[in-house]
């Protein structure tokens, strides 16, 4: 999403530029573009056992999840948003003739009042760079906490991040700039500890993605979105490791599968569950990837090892922004010691 400039400020202020960044129509094309996301919670929403349900859509912006919910049949979709893009909305859900089945609220979270006591289920796209990036899920946890029934069902109900090896990098590119060497341009851009959001090759990848962080989402409390996770990437391809690479998945099972035993009543035995993945091996999504460069590169082979642990944790006054620590070591595949022990530190 939109990347704001760093500074000393309140935790005031950085809400306000936060949600003002969603003021403007561009961030909602570009969400709305991206198919994969897109498509992902439409299918998972529009499901039989959403009929008659009352549902909350947080951060609704254009209202096209309450859209969905609403057209899958929920008895009522109730729709938050602490920006501008809410008049917007307002008009979408007019023009569609869906006033009498979505309440459009212009709220946080955290704050704002429903006309009911609680919701069955929940619905959020939260989701921000390195999946944690600007700090959405706190708002969901609360809300969670606060409105969702017993037996509610969080859409989506689980999360995961991967990390991988890469031999890609951008700095790479000074190196042979029309037959110059460039490279001191390169080693000034790598020195900057900002993490790289884009496009990774698949082929640049020296290993393949594992899981290091798992969120179950109908019970996560905000202390578990800072942490330090352990790792292991066994390198299987020759190459240079230049960077690390992190995507992310949300889970949306079926309402038994994830212990909503409310919505569950209403599901078929068949219902599906859909799972919308991020990672370079995968189709891109507007959330690309999260590129972490190293400044310094090790040759790697196969059978070799990084291993090593990651830490998040979020940063400044507003906490939107992300810390990111990865301390590896390489060893050979007969024990010999490749790179002792590292320790970079990004933001996102």
């Amino acid at each position: 999403r939109r990347r704001g400039r760093r500074g000393h400020t309140t935790a005031e202020k950085v809400d306000e530029g936060y949600f003002g960044s969603y003021d403007g129509l561009g961030i909602h094309h570009t969400m709305l573009s991206d198919r994969v996301r897109t498509d992902t919670y439409r299918d998972a929403i529009q499901q039989p056992w959403m009929r008659g349900c009352t549902a909350l859509d947080i951060g609704c912006g254009t209202s096209i999840l309450s859209l969905f919910a609403a057209s899958a049949g929920a008895k009522h979709v109730y729709a938050v948003d602490a920006s501008e893009i809410i008049g917007h909305a307002k008009e979408v859900v007019r023009r569609n003739g869906l006033e009498d089945r979505i309440t459009l609220l212009r709220g946080k979270a955290e704050e704002v009042a429903l006309p009911v006591a609680r919701v069955e289920v929940i619905i959020s796209e939260w989701m921000g760079y390195c999946l944690l990036y600007e700090a959405m899920l706190p708002s969901v946890l609360a809300a969670r906490d606060k409105w969702l029934a017993p037996g509610g069902l969080m859409m989506p109900n689980r999360a995961t991040m991967q990390l991988s090896a890469s031999s890609y990098s951008e700095v790479a590119f000074w190196d042979s700039v029309y037959g110059f060497d460039m490279s001191n341009i390169g080693a000034a851009s790598g020195a900057d500890k900002e993490a790289d959001v884009l496009i990774v090759p698949s082929d640049s990848a020296l290993s393949a993605e594992v899981t290091f962080k798992e969120i179950d989402i109908m019970t996560a409390k905000d202390d578990d979105l800072d942490f330090t996770s352990p790792f292991r990437l066994d390198i299987s391809t020759v190459g240079q490791l230049r960077s690390f690479v992190t995507g992310f998945e949300t889970a949306f099972d079926e309402p038994g599968a994830a212990g909503a035993y409310a919505v569950a009543e209403r599901a078929s035995a068949t219902s599906p569950s859909f799972v919308l993945k991020t990672g370079c091996h995968e189709p891109p999504t507007h959330w690309k990837q999260t590129l972490f460069h190293l400044t310094e590169s090790v040759a790697v082979t196969p059978g070799d090892v990084v291993a090593g642990k990651i830490s998040i944790a979020r940063l400044g006054d507003g906490r939107r922004d992300l810390d990111v620590s990865i301390s590896y070591t390489i060893a050979a595949a007969d024990g010999t010691v490749r790179a002792a022990e590292r320790t970079q530190i990004w933001q996102v």
